[in-house]
């Protein structure tokens, strides 16, 4: 099993599964041709049950889905179109959330007020599409993780100018079965990420608020309600984006965040609290990174971050030591400049 990136060129309909080596250079490079010009959303899952990791590439124009997996030559092995999709889906998620080994995709329709789980077969095509009614139409951020169990997933909903949470949790057939809302939240958390922050088995939630300098790891109990809210003070308010890996190799989670004016990136772990005990501050980076994925490209037990700067047509792969200090910063030059989505997956 490894890891690999998938980079889409939406305007050639191109796209190229990249794969590296162990110091971080490219090692594979195979473009797919004849890809549409109209995928929007996309995520990634073990969609088919067959260990390995597809795509799921949406196309809100014409209302159609495709699940596209890869060999290990980073050929299109699997391209299975679902038509009849609605056009107004605005976001998707996946995890694995009817507890049968496979993800299926959680997909949110703010119109209409609905959310679909859907299943796929082992060739793709749909198999479960279960309509849940009668959700807000404000939710602004979905993230997925195993909140209240290890067994499945579940959903966390924010809605911003409620200060409302949501933890939503789905039976074997994609009906809501868990959802409990947590009140009082703030109305200001620009970023939210999930993770095993604090090494329990279990996910929790990081919320940045930019206005504030101030971080939150909020998990939740059994119930889905609030147990842990640790606040973090004192942080930057210039941080743009945060991305999540095991980045030290610890078996926990921790968090990279980018500053692009002042070029520099901090890995931060938590304790079993949720408070700060690493803060590694990496200076000197650029300040023009467009597209992040986090990923074990380089199979040394950890997690990196592919990092790709569309001006400079240049992609690093950039690995941390213990201290959360940059011990790997591979660049490969010559990348396109046209690449509009990047995603991280694993292939046999």
């Amino acid at each position: 099993m490894k890891m690999v990136a998938l980079v889409y060129d939406r305007n050639a309909g191109e796209a190229d599964i990249v794969g590296f080596d162990s110091s971080g250079r490219v090692s594979l490079d195979h473009t797919n041709e004849g890809w549409r010009t109209t995928w929007g959303l996309d995520v990634v899952g073990s969609f088919i049950g067959n260990g390995n990791e597809q795509a799921l590439l949406y196309d809100r124009e014409n209302g159609e889905a495709d699940i596209v997996g890869f060999n290990d030559r980073g050929e299109v092995a699997l391209d299975t179109t679902n038509s009849g999709w609605r056009k107004s889906w605005e976001l998707a998620v996946a995890g694995e959330f009817i507890g049968n080994g496979r993800s299926q995709a959680l997909l949110y329709d703010r119109a209409a007020g609905e959310a679909d789980i859907v299943g796929f077969s082992g060739n793709g095509q749909v198999e479960l599409d279960t309509i849940n009614r009668g959700w807000r139409k404000t939710w602004d951020s979905m993230t997925v993780g195993s909140f209240v169990s290890s067994n499945c997933s579940q959903v966390l909903l924010y809605d911003r100018s409620a200060g409302e949470a949501d933890i939503v949790g789905f039976n074997q057939k994609g009906e809501v079965k868990l959802d409990t809302t947590n009140r009082g939240w703030r109305k200001t958390w620009d970023l939210v990420v999930v993770g095993e922050f604090l090494g329990s088995g279990c996910s929790q939630a990081l919320l940045y608020d930019r206005s504030a300098g101030e971080a939150d790891i909020v998990g939740f109990n059994e119930k889905g309600e609030v147990k842990l809210d640790a606040i973090n003070r004192g942080w930057r308010k210039t941080w743009e984006w945060a991305v999540v890996g095991d980045f030290l190799g610890n078996g926990r989670s921790q968090v990279l965040l980018y500053d692009r004016s002042a070029g520099e990136a901090d890995i931060v772990g938590f304790n079993d609290k949720g408070e700060v005990c690493l803060d590694t501050i990496n200076r000197g980076w650029r300040k023009t990174w467009d597209l992040v994925a986090v990923g074990a490209f380089v199979c040394n037990g950890r997690s990196q971050v592919l990092l790709y700067a569309r001006s400079a047509g240049e992609a690093d792969i950039v690995g941390f030591n213990d201290k959360g200090e940059v011990c790997l910063d591979m660049i490969n030059k010559g990348w396109r400049k046209t690449w509009n989505l990047m995603s991280a997956l694993r292939i046999c």
